[in-house]
C-alpha cells in the first residue's frame, strides 16, 4: 500500500477516534519527530536512540507544556521514547510472524 494512502486510511481511524484532536496530534507529533530527528542527527546523537529520543522529546513536552529542562526530564525523554519504540516493534513483529504464519 503507497505511504499516502496508508496515511490516508489513519487519518480517517483518528478522526473517527477524536474528531477535534486525533488528526491533529498525530501530524503535531509526525513534524515534531522528523525535526528532531534531523536535529538529533546533525548534532551527532547516539544512532540508536536517535528516534527514541525524538518520540519521547514529544511525549515530554507535551506532558510538562515546555522541553525537558531538568536531568530527569532529559531521562524522561529517553525512557518514555524507548519504551513506544520497544512496545512497537513488539506488534510488528507480532504482525508479521502472524502473516508467516
Amino acid at each position: 500500500m503507497p505511504l499516502g494512502r496508508l496515511m490516508g486510511k489513519v487519518g480517517v481511524k483518528l478522526t473517527q477516534w477524536n474528531p477535534t484532536n486525533g488528526r491533529r496530534g498525530f501530524e503535531d507529533c509526525a513534524s515534531f519527530f522528523e525535526r528532531s530527528f534531523d536535529a538529533l542527527t546533525s548534532a551527532g546523537g547516539e544512532p540508536r536512540y536517535v528516534a527514541s529520543d525524538a518520540l519521547g522529546s514529544w511525549v515530554a513536552w507535551n506532558v510538562l507544556g515546555r522541553p525537558p529542562q531538568s536531568e530527569d526530564e532529559r531521562k524522561l525523554v529517553r525512557t518514555v521514547g524507548g519504551m513506544i519504540s520497544h512496545a512497537s516493534s513488539l506488534k510488528i513483529r507480532h504482525r508479521l510472524f502472524a502473516i508467516v504464519d
